[in-house]
C-alpha cells in the first residue's frame, strides 16, 4: 500500500485521528518554553529516532497543535 504525502505548509483535512502521547506533550512543553525550535534542536533535546520525532511533528502540525513557519531561516 503506497502511502499518501501529506503537504507541508497546508493542514490536510483527510489525517487520521490521532492520540496525544506523553512524548507528543514534551515536544509541546518544548517548544512553549523556547517558543521556537528547528528539528534538529529538538532531535537533541529529545531522547529517541530523529525520524520518529519528524513524524510526531508532522502530526502534531497536522492536527492543529503546532504551526510551521513558511520562512525558515537559520539566523
Amino acid at each position: 500500500m503506497q502511502s499518501i504525502r501529506l503537504p507541508r505548509f497546508k493542514r490536510s483535512p483527510d489525517i487520521a485521528s490521532m492520540r496525544l502521547t506523553e512524548r507528543d506533550r514534551e515536544i509541546l512543553r518544548h517548544i512553549y518554553r523556547h517558543r521556537f525550535l528547528r528539528t534538529d534542536h529538538l532531535t537533541k533535546l529529545l531522547s529517541g529516532s530523529p525520524q520518529q520525532i519528524r513524524r510526531r511533528l508532522q502530526k502534531l502540525y497536522h492536527h492543529g497543535y503546532l504551526e510551521r513557519p513558511r520562512c525558515q531561516i537559520d539566523y
